[in-house]
């Protein structure tokens, strides 16, 4: 299967911009200042329980601190993706090839998914370190990274979306920033309102935020970190897991923005179809 020349070329380019290895310095420099805040420094007349507690508590820190630095990240790298292209004047190069507008758009899109699989990968000698004070099985690691993966597609196509629309990069950029905060104050908003009209679980379940969904992975419940520690040992039963692996949260959050996914996939094609002519 041949990779998407789209694809090929923007990874080329990715690690020639030194603003890459910049943002990479500093996402790992943040990791590793977490895991040497979470670290234990001595077990001197600390039990087990306690043992998996840090451990448990460094691997959810470090897990909704890699989702938000992917979240201020991944905006300003695939803003640019069309934008780019319109300011090189190669859009009109890409018309004449044999790629389609599928070919053009997916190509784009797996260099999304790219960046964020590159982020998760670096990652992985920090939680083999913790895997060793035990705590927490890789299962929920492994279901962890797939809800970061899907958030991060969420991300990467509503950047995209806005690059298609816009005409500059700064615009496209400042656009995706400006309107994901915006959804986010809006989104508050709404949940206190629901929650004077005792709907308030709508936007507090974790099929819907990203982080109490991890909270609800590795302590059973959102917010269950902040109550007395308790090892809910029900986790581990399987009856308790999907197809024997999963939890529930993990595929309520992987349907719910699969499904936005595909929504924002759709207004990318049906944008591009609407303004490709202008780029020609």
């Amino acid at each position: 299967m041949m990779i998407n020349p789209i694809l090929g070329r923007e990874v080329i380019t990715l690690f020639r911009r030194p603003r890459t290895y910049f943002w990479i310095t500093v996402y790992m420099s943040i990791l590793v200042l977490v895991v040497f805040t979470s670290w234990p420094g001595s077990y001197g007349g600390q039990g087990i329980i306690d043992l998996i507690r840090t451990s448990r508590y460094a691997a959810v820190g470090i897990l909704c601190v890699m989702m938000l630095l992917i979240f201020v990240i991944l905006p300003s790298f695939m803003a640019t993706t069309f934008t780019r292209e319109k300011e090189e004047n190669t859009l009109a190069s890409l018309a004449v090839t044999q790629l389609t507008m599928f070919d053009i758009i997916s190509g784009k899109i797996q260099v999304g998914i790219f960046y964020t699989l590159y982020l998760i990968m670096i990652t992985i000698p920090l939680f083999g370190a913790l895997y060793k004070l035990g705590g927490f099985a890789m299962s929920e690691i492994v279901q962890s990274y797939m809800i970061i993966l899907i958030m991060s597609l969420s991300v990467c196509l509503w950047a995209m979306f806005f690059s298609v629309i816009s005409a500059t990069s700064y615009k496209a950029i400042s656009r995706a920033y400006f309107f994901f905060f915006l959804l986010l104050i809006l989104m508050g908003v709404f949940s206190a309102f629901l929650h004077d009209l005792g709907l308030g679980y709508i936007f507090s379940s974790a099929y819907i935020n990203p982080f109490m969904s991890i909270e609800a992975i590795f302590f059973g419940s959102a917010g269950g970190r902040y109550s007395s520690f308790n090892l809910n040992l029900s986790k581990y039963s399987s009856q308790n897991l999907i197809f024997g692996f999963f939890y529930i949260e993990t595929l309520k959050i992987i349907a719910f923005y699969g499904a936005l996914s595909l929504i924002l996939l759709l207004l990318i094609i049906s944008a591009y179809r609407r303004l490709q002519h202008k780029w020609l």
